[in-house]
């Protein structure tokens, strides 16, 4: 019995979802620099270099996303989900066509598998 074959956009939706961790790693990071600033801790050096080393990882993922076409519906979702965990709840959604924009990547990511 063959093994099913994988799917076209495999790279693609494992890449996603190592971007929604680095998202909320990133983000926690963050509000640790934020509040490490405000208190004047001596573990803002820390904070920071962890910043600069995720921000990199980061921006290399999210470029190897950016890089890689969707060929299914799965990676289109998944590409759509990971957008949208960048941009929320920050995206800007003042003129109609970043409200288009948002709509897009919302009905990708809600779109039936």
């Amino acid at each position: 019995m063959n093994a099913p074959a994988a799917s076209p956009d495999a790279e693609l939706i494992r890449l996603c979802a190592e971007f929604h961790q680095l998202e909320a790693d990133y983000r926690r990071l963050l509000v640790a620099e934020a509040r490490a600033e405000d208190s004047r801790s001596p573990d803002l050096d820390a904070v920071r270099t962890a910043l600069e080393a995720g921000a990199g990882l980061h921006a290399a993922t999210m470029e190897a996303i950016t890089e890689l076409p969707a060929r299914t519906r799965e990676g289109l979702r998944a590409k759509a989900r990971a957008t949208m965990a960048f941009y929320t709840p920050d995206f800007p959604k003042d003129y109609p066509c970043e409200r288009m924009v948002w709509s897009v990547m919302r009905d990708a990511a809600e779109a039936p598998a």
